[in-house]
C-alpha cells in the first residue's frame, strides 16, 4: 500500500488487512473516551466548553458540562454526543498542563487547549506564552508590573 490511508491503492488481500487495522486504531480510540474523563465540546456562544463524560454506553457518550456561562454551581447542563471515529470531542489537558508557559509540552495540542492556556495565563496576568520558538503575546489593555525601569 502507498499511503496508510489511501486504501484504494492496495491489493485486495492487503487492504482488507489495512481496513481491520485501521478499525482497530478508531476502536482503540474510543476506548479512551471513560466514565470521567474531561473533554472539550463545541459551543456556540463560547466557542468551546469543558465537560466531564458521566457516561458511555460505546453508541453514545453523556458529557456535563463543567465550564460554562451557561451552567450555575447548582446546574449541569448534559449533553448526549454520538461516539464516531473521526468526529470525537478533544481531550482537556491534565490540571498541571493548563497554564504552561511552552504549549508544546501540554499533553493535547488542538484548538480548545491553546485557547484554555493562553485564558489561564491572561488571568494571571502573564501575557506571553510560547509554543516552540513562536511567542504569543496578549494585550492586557492596562499596565502590568513585569518590566522594570530598566527596561
Amino acid at each position: 500500500c502507498v499511503g496508510r490511508r489511501s486504501v484504494s491503492r492496495c491489493s485486495s488481500g492487503s487492504r482488507v488487512r489495512l481496513k481491520q487495522e485501521i478499525r482497530m486504531e478508531e476502536e482503540a480510540d474510543l476506548d479512551i473516551y471513560a466514565k470521567d474523563v474531561e473533554v472539550w465540546l463545541e459551543d456556540e456562544d463560547e466557542g468551546w466548553v469543558s465537560g466531564v463524560i458521566v457516561s458511555n454506553d460505546g453508541a453514545n457518550m453523556v458529557v456535563r458540562l463543567s465550564h460554562s456561562m451557561h451552567t450555575d454551581s447548582n446546574d449541569h447542563t448534559e449533553r448526549t454526543i454520538p461516539l464516531k471515529a473521526g468526529a470525537l470531542p478533544p481531550l482537556r489537558n491534565p490540571p498541571n498542563m493548563e497554564g504552561v508557559e511552552d504549549m508544546t509540552t501540554m499533553s493535547y495540542l488542538h484548538e480548545p487547549g491553546v485557547l484554555n492556556c493562553i485564558k489561564v495565563r491572561y488571568d494571571d496576568s502573564q501575557i506571553y506564552t510560547y509554543s516552540g520558538i513562536v511567542l504569543v503575546a496578549m494585550n492586557p489593555f492596562q499596565s502590568l508590573p513585569i518590566y522594570s525601569p530598566d527596561l
